[in-house]
């Protein structure tokens, strides 16, 4: 599974300065505006050069232990680092996004040659599902670094999985507060 990894920053502040030129001449004066936009935006934490485009190794799943509906292998443990993150930021908010499985939107589709099988992430201490539109918060370290800890499996959401490739992509994007 490929988590493909893009931050986007939240709190950018528009700045629009106008600038007005006027220009005399001999015998006929003409007015120039010019309009020029920016933003201002906060800094932002690093993503790890090992979570950039991360693979994640979900092992090999048996077809006989996925013949029972919502049988599943055993979970992977993986993570996405951040680093560098200014003083000012005090947390990082994932929102999470991929392909809804279409038998359990809960899950992500598998592009995969498999059939009948999805993947299911999880934040680390398995208490939620890390679908599609969901956000997974992590505080910054005393050392301005963040760490979201998730896991990831092969699940069969009605059963009667057949061999095959398995993969999903999920992208995470990321708020800093």
């Amino acid at each position: 599974m490929a988590c493909h990894l893009n931050a986007v920053k939240k709190g950018s502040l528009p700045v629009i300065i106008f600038i007005t030129f006027a220009w005399v001449g001999f015998s006929y004066a003409d007015e120039s505006h010019v309009n020029i936009n920016a933003n201002i935006v906060a800094a932002t934490c690093k993503i790890a050069a090992t979570s950039v485009n991360q693979t994640v190794d979900l092992g090999k799943g048996r077809i006989a232990d996925l013949t029972e509906k919502n049988a599943a292998t055993q979970w992977q443990d993986f993570s996405v680092e951040l680093t560098d993150c200014p003083a000012s930021v005090t947390e990082v908010t994932a929102t999470i996004s991929g392909t809804p499985d279409t038998l359990a939107a809960e899950y992500y589709r598998n592009t995969g040659s498999a059939g009948g099988v999805a993947i299911d992430v999880m934040d680390i201490l398995g208490n939620e599902h890390l679908s599609n539109g969901k956000t997974l918060t992590t505080p910054v370290d005393t050392n301005q670094n963040a760490l979201l800890k998730m896991k990831g499996r092969m699940i069969s959401p009605e059963g009667h999985t057949t061999s095959g490739s398995v993969a999903a992509a999920i992208e995470l994007n990321f708020d800093f507060h």
